[in-house]
């Protein structure tokens, strides 16, 4: 039975490879590009918002970047009188701070050669892709 199985995929995958490639209609295109449109036209940002809103929101974002360089030293003074935090920064400073920088050098060094591979990878193996498309 495992032999007639086997008989019957192979057929069955010669027929498939048989078959035409399906094809897209051609209106698809022209009503994709018609949804991109309709998508970012009703799509709205900052910029949309009324005068008095926006106002609002800058007074806001201003306020909350105030209070935060306000309250980050006075956290770091208060923690900085906690034992714990003397501890960590002990343990920090012996263990972690010797091998932060090579690392995080590193992962720099890494990300940049990976957006460079992947740069040269779009220029070389998607350029030639799209100029053969009519």
């Amino acid at each position: 039975m495992d032999l007639v199985d086997r008989d019957l995929e192979r057929e069955i995958h010669a027929a498939l490879r048989r078959l035409p490639a399906p094809r897209a209609p051609h209106s698809l295109a022209p009503r994709v590009m018609q949804a991109v449109v309709a998508a970012s036209a009703t799509r709205e940002g900052w910029r949309q918002w009324p005068l008095a809103w926006q106002l609002l929101g800058l007074v806001a974002a201003c306020c909350t970047a105030a209070a935060l360089a306000l309250a980050i030293p006075l956290t770091a003074d208060w923690m900085a009188s906690l034992p714990a935090a003397r501890a960590a920064a002990a343990l920090w400073q012996t263990f972690i701070a010797p091998i932060a920088t090579p690392v995080l050098v590193l992962t720099a060094v890494m990300f940049a050669a990976s957006a460079l591979l992947v740069a040269a990878l779009k220029h070389v193996a998607w350029e030639g892709q799209e100029s053969s498309h009519p």
